[in-house]
């Protein structure tokens, strides 16, 4: 089994950061039937301590995904 690197959390930087360039380190499909990025690096806010997840798109030459939803798991 392989571990997924963390996250870096650029959003703790600047919480006004509104653009960033990442990569994709994993792409998975949930168990019901969403499609989840892994990003080495996000400005997107995750749902927690009763604040909401941010969401926006997620732009690259091959197309764009829409963030709905955004959750740290385990860093």
């Amino acid at each position: 089994m392989t571990t997924q690197p963390q996250t870096y959390l650029a959003y703790l930087d600047n919480s006004y950061g509104f653009e960033d360039e990442a990569k994709i380190t994993a792409i998975t499909v949930t168990g019901d039937g969403r499609t989840a990025l892994m990003l080495n690096r996000t400005i997107f806010y995750p749902q927690g301590g009763g604040q909401p997840a941010d969401n926006g798109l997620i732009l690259s030459s091959n197309g764009k995904f829409a963030v709905s939803d955004v959750r740290l798991i385990d860093g």
